[in-house]
């Protein structure tokens, strides 16, 4: 039996013997993606020619980030000076390591994209710019071929402009600001445009399912997508998450308690308990890598977030305890009840972490105690010989989260 092949490969081992030109085309879609992401709220950190995918057999070449988190804030080889030092990260760390890989694979592309690599972070373009840039005219210092002379037909003839439909949700992808005809050189048609478009969706379904809990990126099958000349209009998408949905839980360092993170559409709910009598809820909202927010009796709960994890420092009852807390699967997050029991109200809540382990608060008539044991399985719990259903807070129907 003929041995399988790898529906993608790295970037790495796949640009050797590419034209700048076809690093122009993967450039700007990993541009066009990073955009998407960082538009969404989320930073990559982690960017090297091998969390780069090309689809095998694609011509054009069409790519895919993966690993969005999957390292967080190390450094490596094509890192920005200020990951691991005391300069915050922002998404200009990722257009850094963008510069970096490019120039490095692509020579050509080196001193075009040297504002990427520049030491202050407020100095460096952004993606959506750079995936504008590596999608428009091919500057006379990058090694390219001269476009075909166009016949008198074609002079007189008006080219119809690209254009992409999209939803209500549909994150936009930079578009160039002079779209090049299509040119071709050994057999490579560059529709830069179209690719960018179809690159952001692909990397933003990438994204939602990383934050979703589905398999590793390398487990997945290649998406199925067709590329179009720039000069012809791209095809119509599926309107994809703008914003990030994402559930994180763990408990704090040194026993101070147990934290829940929700982020739905822009805004956040949070849960802290000790798993005895405390506990406090926080409203606020998580939008460009950050959280901010509030509840009863000034408790407050800051940070920042990427696709699979938030780190910051929450308060409750005058303590400050600084946080780290990963995103988990379901059944892993948190659940909810309220029920009379023996005339009694009673309100629940829990904190279900992966390892099956789970901290919660059972409130009666007003005085908190530990919760009893939540069967995640059946979503009930049993209080006072009554059997109560739970119901879990969920990001993506919103169940829960009121």
């Amino acid at each position: 039996m003929a041995e399988e092949t790898a529906p993608e490969e790295s970037l790495r081992s796949r640009a050797a013997g590419w034209s700048s030109a076809a690093g122009r085309i993967a450039g700007a879609q990993v541009a066009a993606a990073l955009a998407a992401a960082h538009e969404a709220g989320a930073k990559h950190l982690a960017l090297t020619p091998d969390v780069i995918l090309v689809v095998r057999g694609s011509d054009p070449p069409l790519v895919r980030v993966t690993g969005f988190g999957a390292v967080g804030a190390e450094r490596n080889a094509w890192s920005a000076p200020e990951i691991g030092g005391e300069t915050p990260v922002t998404a200009a760390a990722d257009v850094y390591s963008l510069g970096a890989v490019l120039a490095e694979l692509f020579p050509a592309l080196a001193e075009e994209l040297a504002d990427c690599r520049a030491a202050d972070p407020a100095a460096r373009p952004s993606a959506a710019a750079i995936a504008t840039r590596l999608s428009g005219p091919i500057p006379a210092t990058t090694e390219a071929p001269a476009p075909p002379t166009p016949s008198a037909e074609e002079e007189t003839a008006e080219e119809p402009p690209a254009k992409v439909e999209s939803g209500p949700e549909l994150a936009e992808a930079p578009k160039p600001v002079e779209a090049p005809k299509p040119w071709k050189r050994r057999g490579i048609v560059e529709p830069v445009l179209a690719v960018a478009v179809v690159a952001a969706l692909l990397a933003l379904a990438g994204l939602a399912a990383h934050l979703h809990g589905t398999d590793d990126d390398q487990a997945r099958p290649a998406p199925s997508v067709t590329a179009v000349p720039s000069a012809s209009p791209a095809p119509s998408t599926t309107p994809v998450a703008q914003t990030l949905r994402a559930t994180m839980a763990a408990h704090l360092p040194d026993g101070a308690g147990t934290l829940y993170l929700a982020m739905r559409d822009g805004k956040a709910l949070a849960y802290f308990c000790d798993g005895k009598k405390v506990e406090a809820w926080y409203r606020g909202t998580a939008a460009d890598g950050r959280i901010a927010l509030t509840g009863r009796n000034g408790n407050t709960m800051t940070g920042e977030f990427t696709g699979l994890a938030s780190s910051g420092s929450v308060s409750v009852k005058g303590r400050t305890t600084s946080f780290k807390i990963p995103a988990v699967r379901k059944p892993s997050g948190l659940y909810r009840s309220s029920a009379k029991v023996r005339n009694a109200k009673v309100d629940g809540t829990w904190i279900v972490l992966p390892d099956g382990s789970q901290v919660g608060v059972l409130d009666t008539d007003g005085v908190p105690g530990p919760a009893p044991r939540l069967d995640v399985g059946t979503g009930t719990t049993s209080i006072g010989g009554s059997s109560v259903p739970a119901v879990e807070v969920d990001v993506e129907t919103g169940a829960g989260l009121t």
